[in-house]
C-alpha cells in the first residue's frame, strides 16, 4: 500500500524533526500514538508554557540588548504568551513557573551574559538538514551568534526543574545538539566553526534560590559529529521500517506488529507514559482508533509550521527537486 493511501494517513507521518525521531528512540508504540495516531494528553503543561515564553523573553533581551527597558519589554512578551493559557489567578498555584520567577530569570540571564562576547545575529532560524537526498530533518535554531573570536556559535535555550551533573553531560550525545554542530561545520570554515551553547535556565521552589543558570558547552569534532550522521541514518531507517511494517498491518490481526514497545522506557522522567494504559490493554490498536478516549485530544506536531514567512537554511545534501515537492 502506498503510504497516502492508508485510511489513517496524515501529511505529518513523513516530516522528521529531531523530537520525532527522540520520541521513535525512547519507545517506538509511543511514537506510533504520538505521530501516527497523534493523539495527546487533553491538559496544558505549565513546562511548555514557561518554557515557550521564556524562549519569547530571551529572544527579545539578547536581540535588543540588556538596558532596564528591554527587560520590562521581553518581561511583558513572557506575560502575553504565557497568558494564552493560564490566568492571574493560577500564578500562585503554578509557582515557580509563574511571571514572578521569569521576571527573575529575565533579570538574571541580563546580568550574567551582558558581557559574555557574543554578538546575536539572527534568531529563531527554521532550517532543513539533508541527512541524503531523500532524508530531510527539519530544525529551528533559538540564536546564531558570533563571538569576539571571529566564530560562529549556536545558542540553545533549555528549561528545567533540577539541575545536575547528568543534566549537564546529556548534551554532549544529544540528536538536536549534535545536528547544530553538523549545520556549523556545514555553513563554516573551520577558522569560523564555534560550537553549540546550551543556556541551561533552572527554575526550582527553593525559596530565594528559585532561578539558577548554567552554560554548557557542547564542542563536537567533525568525527564525533560523523558517528551523529551514522546513529541518525539508522534510527531513520528504523522509523522507515516501522512504517512499513505498519502499511501491512490490518484490523483483522490479534496483534499490531509494528511499532514495538519499548518496557524499559514507561516510566520517564518519574511519570508513567501517558500511553501506559492503551499499551496495556490493547494488543492491536486499529481497532479501537475510531473515537478519541476521554482525557486525549488529536494534536499533529509539525515541526513545518515554523518555517511560515521566514527564510529557510538548508544545509547537508540539498535536493532542490525533491525539496518542492
Amino acid at each position: 500500500m502506498n503510504i497516502i493511501d492508508h485510511p489513517l494517513y496524515h501529511p505529518t507521518w513523513d516530516i522528521l524533526d529531531s523530537t520525532k525521531i527522540k520520541s521513535h528512540a525512547l519507545c517506538p508504540r509511543k511514537y506510533f500514538w504520538e505521530h501516527m495516531v497523534g493523539w495527546a494528553a487533553n491538559h496544558t503543561s505549565v513546562h511548555l508554557v514557561f518554557g515557550s515564553a521564556i524562549h519569547k523573553a530571551l529572544e527579545c533581551l539578547r536581540t535588543k540588548g540588556f538596558t532596564d527597558d528591554i527587560i520590562l519589554e521581553s518581561f511583558n512578551l513572557f506575560l502575553e504568551e504565557y497568558r494564552k493559557e493560564f490566568s492571574i489567578d493560577e500564578d500562585e498555584r503554578l509557582a515557580p513557573k509563574n511571571p514572578d520567577t521569569a521576571l527573575k530569570v529575565i533579570v538574571a540571564y541580563s546580568e550574567t551574559y551582558k558581557r559574555d562576547n557574543l554578538t546575536v545575529i539572527e534568531t529563531e532560524i527554521p532550517g532543513r538538514c539533508y541527512l541524503a537526498k531523500d532524508i530531510i530533518i527539519h530544525f529551528k535554531v533559538d540564536a546564531l551568534a558570533y563571538g569576539k573570536d571571529k566564530r560562529y556559535y549556536l545558542l540553545d535555550y533549555k528549561t528545567c526543574s533540577r539541575m545536575s551533573q547528568d543534566w549537564v553531560d546529556q548534551w554532549q550525545t544529544d540528536i538536536q545538539m549534535n545536528m547544530y554542530n553538523y549545520l556549523l561545520q556545514c555553513q563554516f570554515t573551520e577558522k569560523e566553526t564555534g560550537h553549540v551553547i546550551v543556556d541551561g535556565i533552572c527554575v526550582k521552589k527553593t525559596k530565594g534560590r528559585e532561578v539558577e543558570l548554567i552554560r554548557v558547552p557542547c564542542k563536537r569534532t567533525p568525527t564525533m559529529v560523523s558517528v551523529w550522521y551514522w546513529n541518525m541514518m539508522r534510527k531513520v531507517d528504523e522509523i522507515r521500517l516501522d512504517m512499513e511494517d505498519f502499511l501491512k498491518c490490518t484490523e483483522e490481526q490479534t496483534v499490531l506488529t509494528s511499532f514495538p514497545m519499548r518496557e524499559v522506557s514507561c516510566m520517564n522522567y518519574g511519570s508513567l507514559c501517558p500511553y501506559h494504559g492503551f499499551c496495556s490493554d490493547w494488543a492491536n490498536p486499529l481497532v479501537l482508533l475510531d473515537e478519541i478516549p476521554d482525557g486525549f485530544k488529536e494534536k499533529r506536531w509539525d515541526p513545518r509550521k515554523r518555517e511560515e514567512g521566514k527564510t529557510v537554511v538548508k544545509v547537508g545534501v540539498v535536493n532542490e527537486e525533491k525539496e518542492d515537492e
